[in-house]
């Protein structure tokens, strides 16, 4: 049986999402070494991160409707 290379693009495809999502939730790992590093306070870098996951969410509807 041969497999298709769309099948292969769709794997990437999952991978590249899995991986894009745990780096967007792995902010409680980060969140003092980024105030550290960057000088910004944590109420600053947790704001910022509420505002792209509430876009995530309008922008969903849109991404959705396609």
């Amino acid at each position: 049986m041969e497999r298709s290379y769309g099948w292969v693009i769709v794997g990437a495809g999952a991978l590249m999402g899995c991986v894009a999502i745990g780096a967007l939730f792995s902010l409680a790992v980060f969140l003092q070494p980024m105030s550290e590093a960057t000088g910004w306070t944590r109420t600053g870098i947790s704001s910022a991160m509420t505002l792209d996951f509430l876009t995530m969410g309008v922008a969903a509807f849109g991404w959705g409707g396609r």
